[in-house]
């Protein structure tokens, strides 16, 4: 996309950050072979008059963040699914007379994921982004 040579590298990121959803401290520019600083503009980058391509890479920090999603979304769909089906064994107790030895043996593994999960999130360092 055309930009004006006073853009800043950093409003370039915004704008890329606008249309992929990506965060613009998990960008890294690099024009005519090197990282360009975000206070530098186009102009200054490609020269007065000039064209300018440039190719944008991933922070560690990005993908950190997005494995950390990815590891909480599939771990809350395995907390709703057990949820639930703790909710069923607990309807059939009282109601129906369920299994209580087979309600505790869930209630067990519930607390046994719980657990693991409640391990992996401790070792996550403080302040990091993965869980953002």
């Amino acid at each position: 996309k055309c930009m004006n040579g006073n853009v800043t590298m950093r409003d370039v990121k915004e704008a890329i950050g606008r249309t992929t959803s990506v965060k613009p401290q998990y960008m890294r520019l690099l024009a005519k072979g090197r990282q360009v600083p975000d206070e530098s503009t186009i102009e200054e980058v490609a020269g007065p008059q000039s064209t300018l391509e440039m190719l944008m890479l991933f922070k560690y920090g990005y993908h950190m963040q997005v494995e950390g999603s990815v590891w909480l979304k599939e771990r809350q769909d395995e907390m709703s699914s057990l949820k639930a089906k703790l909710d069923r064994m607990e309807n059939s107790l009282n109601h129906r007379g369920g299994d209580l030895a087979e309600f505790l043996m869930q209630l067990t593994k519930v607390g046994e994921v719980v657990g693991s999960y409640l391990e992996s999130v401790d070792h996550v360092p403080p302040g990091s982004s993965c869980l953002m």
